[in-house]
């Protein structure tokens, strides 16, 4: 579906980054990740099951399925959610 470079994104610095986007009246509580400055973004439903690292992690994997990446990625928090980078 994306015909994003994997390689050129990645070369110019770019991370998934996926942020909370707590309950409202009529949605519950839910992960977006996309990344930035580019292409589409994804929001799931927040599991209460997975610990909130996981549910970022989540968010960001189904982003990469989407985008049709794949590899090893890590993540950490930062000042609006987590970031993730692609390590292999």
């Amino acid at each position: 579906m994306s015909n994003l470079d994997f390689d050129d994104i990645c070369a110019s610095g770019a991370a998934i980054h996926t942020r909370f986007l707590p309950a409202t009246n009529t949605k519950p509580a839910r992960v977006s990740a996309k990344v930035e400055g580019i292409g589409p973004r994804v929001i799931v439903s927040y599991d209460h099951s997975l610990n909130m690292y996981q549910n970022h992690a989540s968010a960001a994997r189904s982003l990469c399925e989407r985008l049709k990446w794949d590899g090893r990625w890590r993540g950490g928090t930062n000042n609006r959610g987590f970031s993730f980078v692609r390590v292999g």
